[in-house]
This record gives structure tokens, sequence and C-alpha cells, in this order.
């Protein structure tokens, strides 16, 4: 990965970071990250290196269609999630409704910077939603996505433990 690559990584790691706290102020669990991994072509066993960590007893991949609008509900699913969280908005009031995240029309002026980082990041051939069983505890909801190209993949991980 070149030094650009390195920060487009680092900034959707950040902004990620930053809606999992805001989530996490919610009282829940939520953890959000991406992981570029350079010089893989293989889907299977890319997913079973990453996560290997795991204790997973099972990991299976689906291959699923690539969109922008695909990436953008699970991307609202997971970072707005405290939008509808009906105790969330007794915490997060938009009382002056002036918040510009409150209206879905905003939505997509928040993601479409995310999504055009992605498809500079990897040209898009392929996506698989994982389904991963693990001995232990790994969440009480989540997504996890990979994004494949060539010679990269983005692994994406949402999720609420609590």
């Amino acid at each position: 990965m070149n030094h650009r690559d390195d920060l487009l990584v680092a900034d959707l790691s950040g902004f990620l970071r930053a809606f999992e706290w805001v989530n996490a102020k919610c009282d829940n669990g939520f953890t959000f990250r991406v992981n570029c991994v350079d010089g893989v072509s293989d889907v299977a066993l890319a997913v079973a290196k990453q996560f290997a960590s795991e204790n997973s007893i099972s990991i299976s991949t689906e291959e699923i269609a690539y969109s922008r609008e695909f990436m953008s509900k699970v991307l609202t699913r997971w970072l707005l999630c405290y939008l509808n969280d009906p105790v969330a908005r007794d915490r997060l009031q938009d009382t002056r409704q002036n918040f510009s995240l409150s209206y879905p029309d905003f939505h997509s002026q928040l993601l479409n910077p995310i999504l055009e980082t992605i498809e500079r990041l990897v040209a898009v051939r392929a996506a698989y939603k994982i389904e991963l069983t693990t001995k232990g505890h790994y969440a009480c909801d989540s997504d996890d996505i990979v994004i494949a190209g060539d010679d990269r993949m983005l692994f994406f991980h949402f999720s609420v433990s609590d």
C-alpha cells in the first residue's frame, strides 16, 4: 500500500471510530473496524487468516452483489443506529431540529465520501458477507463484509455486544 492509501485507510478508520463512540453513548458496546489487506486475491484464505484469532468453529463466505446502495444500507444501519434507538432518542435530543443528521436527506452527504474512499482503495470485483461461529461470544449482532479487488481486500466489521 502506498502512503496515500495508508492515509485513506487511517481516515476511514478514524471516521468509523468516531461513530462507534457516538453509538456507544446510547448504552451499547459498538465496534466498527476496517482493515486493508494487500497482495491477496484468495478470499477464503484471507478470511480464514483475518478471523483466526476469533476461535472460530466455522467461517462461511457468501458472495453478495456490491453496490453503493448495498454499502449505504450497511453504513446507515450501523453508523446511524443511534437515530433508531428509542432510548438514545431520549438521550440525544435534537430539540431545535438543527442537527443535519436528524434528516435522511443529509445521510448521503455523510456517506458518499466514505463510499468514494472505498472505491478509491479497491477496484471492486466482488463483495462477501462473512458468517462466523465461534467457541465463545462474538457479538449480539454483527455484519462482517469483505470488499475484494484484484490484489487488495477491505474487511469491514460492525457489531454490537450489549
